[in-house]
């Protein structure tokens, strides 16, 4: 897939985030470092990608992790989905609760006449 070139999916998502892939190898140029018996480098590759991906749970821990992905993937078009990206969000929420506000003015009336109160 085109999305996850140039470096793959770690090394990507790794940029995406601004953590350091210093030493990180592509899957292509760990084959290569194996087959020139460069076991250095390749040492090196496992330890900067581990340690990526102790970047990369932190960040997911702190809710701060950079994906590419859009809205409706991430929270889904489900009730309960939509409800949590409005909480989540604080510019939806504030437009809901002025909404909510709006629509309850209006509505109080017509359910006071349907009802009555005594």
């Amino acid at each position: 897939m085109k999305k996850n070139r140039p470096k793959g999916r770690l090394l990507n998502l790794a940029s995406r985030n601004n953590i350091s892939t210093v030493n990180a190898m592509t899957g292509a140029e760990e084959a290569q470092a194996f087959e020139n018996k460069e076991y250095l480098k390749l040492h090196m590759s496992t330890l900067r990608k581990v340690d990526i991906i102790e970047t990369i749970i932190s960040l997911v821990e702190n809710e701060e992790l950079k994906v590419n992905a859009k809205k409706k993937h991430i929270y889904g078009l489900t009730f309960s989905g939509i409800v949590t990206l409005i909480k989540e969000t604080p510019w939806l929420l504030i437009i809901m609760s002025i909404l909510g506000y709006i629509i309850g003015s209006v509505l109080e009336p017509v359910f006071q006449n349907l009802f009555g109160t005594s």
